[in-house]
């Protein structure tokens, strides 16, 4: 062989390997930790109930597509983040389908106190999980609450158009409190 072609050889291969450290150093927690924006919602990441997932595991279709899909998309908040574009909340939109990976056995119906949660329904409607459980996962711990604001639930059946009378979601009649 000639030197010429061992030289490009040893060049393309040291490229190759850097690439795949590049590559999976990307998906870490600390490597999304090294931007200001970001180092609170890994810390609250680190002390959730979902911090024995990598970031991949939902935020990231699943394959090599996917992952290569979601790098791309790191590139973009790369940029945002030196161009000082980006926008905060950061908001990062989970697929259902990465939830139910998960949480199988979600019940069509779910009763919580007085409360029915249909999620099948919600599910059948194009809402994501993270419409009412985000930022379930990179949120401060101590202001976390699993179950959405009745807010949540009152301006999204408003704007789809859906009662909000009190039957709609409690099984029993809502005592109304007078305003404080």
């Amino acid at each position: 062989m000639r030197k010429r072609t061992v030289i490009i050889i040893c060049v393309v291969v040291v490229l190759l390997v850097a690439f795949a450290g590049v590559f999976v150093y990307t998906a870490t927690p600390s490597f999304c930790a090294s931007c200001h924006e970001m180092a609170p919602r890994v810390a609250y990441w680190e002390s959730s109930a979902h911090s024995h997932f990598d970031c991949f595991t939902c935020h990231s279709e699943p394959g090599m597509l996917g992952e290569f899909k979601a790098h791309l998309a790191g590139v973009r908040e790369v940029f945002l983040h030196f161009t000082n574009l980006y926008t905060t909340p950061i908001h990062a939109e989970v697929d259902n389908a990465l939830c139910l990976d998960c949480h199988q056995t979600i019940e069509e119906r779910n009763v919580v106190g007085d409360i029915v949660m249909v999620h099948g329904r919600h599910m059948r409607n194009d809402v994501l999980c993270t419409d009412c459980h985000d930022p379930l996962v990179h949120r401060d711990p101590s202001s976390l609450v699993q179950s959405p604001a009745k807010e949540t639930c009152i301006t999204c059946h408003s704007q789809k158009d859906v009662s909000t009378e009190c039957m709609t979601c409690h099984l029993e009649p809502v005592a109304l409190r007078p305003a404080q």
